[in-house]
């Protein structure tokens, strides 16, 4: 979905739930999940919810599984585009160490 139409989806969702929101990766090397859930913040002026998204890889590292995740705040489409684009590149450097 379009980063707009998906920061709704994830405001939308029941506090404290994650929602999966893409495979980036889905092998016998590893699997890379993208999800994004709402947090209560009371910090937070108003109505907006604190979104964040999550991007957690289990891969093998020269046969060893290592988990990964990054953790970022969802204010707008880039955010998503970022996690996405920084998972994919950390990816690529783990298939490098396995050649």
């Amino acid at each position: 979905p379009a980063g707009g139409d998906l920061r709704k989806l994830v405001a939308a969702a029941p506090e404290g739930k994650p929602l999966r929101l893409e495979f980036l990766r889905r092998d016998a090397a590893g699997v890379s999940v993208l999800q994004g859930t709402r947090l209560a913040d009371p910090k937070r002026r108003g109505d907006e919810p604190l979104l964040v998204l999550v991007s957690t890889s289990l891969a093998l590292v020269r046969g060893r599984p290592v988990n990964l995740s990054i953790y970022i705040s969802f204010d707008d489409p880039a955010d998503w585009e970022w996690l996405q684009l920084a998972t994919r590149r950390w990816l690529e450097q783990i298939q490098r160490l396995n050649q």
